[in-house]
């Protein structure tokens, strides 16, 4: 993540009812909203971080509890590269 502010169970909320409807639009995937859940607290470094399960139900619509997807979502520190930054090594080109 890169702005704070979007680091709101509420906001997170309205954000994954927009993909969701996408998603099946796209390809039929069901994102349940009771199937959604999103904890935004202080981690161990003392910034805020948040947590979500996504549950999905796929086009036969499956019965019992649905499939979840786990987020653990962050703002990163300052001197972050960004989204595909990584080290020289690990980039394979040093």
């Amino acid at each position: 993540m890169q702005d704070a502010a979007h680091l709101d169970e509420a906001f997170l909320a309205q954000v994954f009812e927009e993909i969701g409807e996408w998603v099946y639009d796209a390809c039929g995937l069901q994102l349940p909203p009771e199937a959604r859940k999103f904890e935004v607290f202080t981690n161990p470094r003392g910034s805020q971080s948040a947590q979500g399960r996504v549950g999905y139900r796929g086009p036969l619509g499956r019965a019992g509890d649905p499939p979840r997807i786990k987020l653990d979502l962050a703002v990163p520190a300052l001197g972050w590269g960004g989204a595909g930054a990584l080290p020289q090594r690990a980039r394979g080109t040093g």
